[in-house]
């Protein structure tokens, strides 16, 4: 769950670059090299005047999950598409360099780009692919439920009794490697894990805030995202009415506009 953000409901989180580098071990072979990606990457930025004299390099990264990103600085547009997408076919590049340069030129990607794009990476064998190499590759640092105060295991025994008749299988359950105030927690479908963050594990925050993001977490493991004009939708009607029927959802909301 982030505070505040309307970053969930669109594919931003793809497209966001990252200082860390990945490992570029065990890279899986495929047909698909750099150079046809790199070709097609110059014809798209070809076709915005603000990079017609910026160079242009892309290439394929072992990202450990679908990410894609852009960093454009002294003269030159660096492009790096995560190679889970290797096999997509050259519309699918075409749509996603697209949407990273707008993303880069602080413009909004045009529907039908987001729709190519969103309408691949959802195909059912494509997520169940990118889910077993993510598996794989994903090195989470997690820690025990027992927190200091809190203890996230009978966070979700509590939650999971009282909204969910006990039906839930317990998931990978772990508290944040930091402290964010931003990011209070997300579930993680590829490793069956719910991550809240060590905020919240202090005496002056209620139990029912911990209850809280543990429940809507809890619900997004029943209620998959959904699509809407190309932008992926987390949090949906029902999800949001779902949400509402937490015992203490108005407390709950009163304590996050304290963190404003």
């Amino acid at each position: 769950m982030r505070r505040k953000s309307s970053s969930d409901e669109l594919l931003y989180d793809y497209f966001l670059w990252d200082q860390e580098e990945d490992s570029q071990e065990n890279r899986p072979p495929s047909p698909r090299g750099d150079a046809s990606l790199l070709a097609i990457s110059i014809n798209v930025c070809q076709t915005y005047k603000a990079l017609q004299e910026v160079s242009c390099s892309a290439s394929f990264y072992p990202y450990s999950d679908i990410k894609s990103t852009i960093k454009i600085e002294k003269g030159e547009a660096r492009i790096r598409i995560s190679d889970m997408l290797r096999d997509a076919p050259d519309e699918v590049f075409e749509a996603l360099v697209h949407i990273l340069i707008a993303r880069a030129l602080h413009r909004k990607p045009k529907i039908t780009w987001l729709e190519i794009f969103n309408n691949y990476i959802h195909k059912p064998d494509v997520e169940k692919n990118h889910a077993k190499i993510r598996r794989e590759r994903c090195r989470k640092v997690l820690t025990p439920p027992q927190g200091k105060y809190y203890n996230l295991r009978r966070s979700f025994q509590r939650v999971n009794q009282t909204y969910f008749n006990n039906a839930l299988p317990e998931p990978q359950l772990s508290w944040s490697p930091t402290r964010s105030r931003r990011q209070l927690g997300y579930h993680d479908s590829a490793l069956n894990l719910i991550v809240i963050s060590r905020f919240l594990d202090r005496e002056s925050v209620p139990e029912f805030m911990v209850d809280y993001i543990m429940y809507h977490e809890l619900l997004h493991t029943i209620i998959r995202p959904g699509r809407r004009n190309g932008r992926r939708i987390v949090h949906s009607q029902e999800f949001k009415r779902r949400e509402r029927e937490y015992e203490f959802y108005d407390e709950a909301m009163e304590w996050l506009n304290t963190l404003k």
